[in-house]
């Protein structure tokens, strides 16, 4: 996917100081929820961008089956995150159109978010 173009107006200035390449799950759902109410993204989109691990159930689902326990407070690099399910979306959901759709959306708002934070920084 493309770097954002010039003609993309700029992220509403919701959580500046949002890192998204050193993001906590807890952190990624916050700063969703920023550019929900913000009107940058969608509901779907929104609730797409809600992390798992954020789910009472995860260590017993999600974590039962990967072997990893659920960490919403450690940070990591939430663009590497995104692109990785992009691409996971992409060769899995590929008759869905929509997940796709929803995926690139975030992807490109967290790109457009660090490259934001880099200009005004």
């Amino acid at each position: 996917m493309p770097p954002p173009t010039e003609e993309e107006p700029p992220l509403p200035l919701v959580n500046v100081h949002a890192q998204v390449r050193n993001m906590s799950p807890r952190q990624m759902a916050d700063w969703a929820h920023e550019m929900y109410l913000a009107g940058a993204m969608t509901w779907a989109e929104f609730h797409a961008a809600l992390p798992a691990e954020l789910h009472p159930d995860y260590d017993r689902t999600v974590g039962a089956l990967t072997g990893q326990r659920a960490q919403p407070d450690r940070a990591r690099d939430m663009v590497k995150d995104w692109e990785e399910k992009l691409a996971f979306v992409r060769r899995h959901n590929d008759w869905d159109h929509s997940h796709v759709r929803r995926a690139e959306r975030i992807v490109s708002l967290l790109r457009r978010q660090e490259n934001q934070l880099a200009r005004i920084g």
